[in-house]
């Protein structure tokens, strides 16, 4: 049997491979949370975590791997454009879709109210009444 290698060069896989992640304790025995953490998670819990301590709430592995999702769909898809616009539902929904695809469930962290306040706050937009469109953000660009 022939076997044909490949000389090009490799991509690097978006899959976790084990070199990659770093071991975290679990403090629930529930199984369902992930035992192993990857760099991204890491950055975001330390980013995140400071302000998660000083409000007095516990973070758990599921709602950091929330946050770390979030932080990718906004540097992925959300640009700022200052003769743009784009709906609050449409990038809403664009959230949810990507949220799903990446986890199979719904946001519990980030919802509705909570991803308007990000938005307006992070991007420094005011939400305005568009006759046509509906409630939209000037000035943010949506990125397929």
């Amino acid at each position: 049997m022939n076997t044909i290698k490949s000389t090009g060069n490799r991509i690097k896989s978006k899959t976790p491979v084990p070199e990659n992640l770093i071991k975290i304790p679990v403090k629930s025995l529930d199984h369902s949370f992930p035992e192993f953490i990857d760099q991204e998670s890491l950055d975001t819990l330390s980013r995140f975590g400071e302000k998660f301590r000083l409000a007095g709430i516990d973070g758990n592995p599921l709602e950091i791997q929330e946050l770390t999702v979030f932080n990718a769909f906004l540097a992925d898809h959300v640009q700022t454009n200052k003769i743009s616009s784009v709906q609050c539902m449409l990038l809403w929904s664009e959230w949810v879709r990507t949220f799903q695809r990446q986890t199979a469930g719904f946001p519990n962290l980030i919802q509705e109210k909570e991803f308007r306040t990000i938005i307006t706050d992070k991007f420094g937009v005011a939400i305005a009444n568009n006759e046509i469109r509906g409630e939209i953000y000037n000035g943010i660009k949506f990125v397929p």
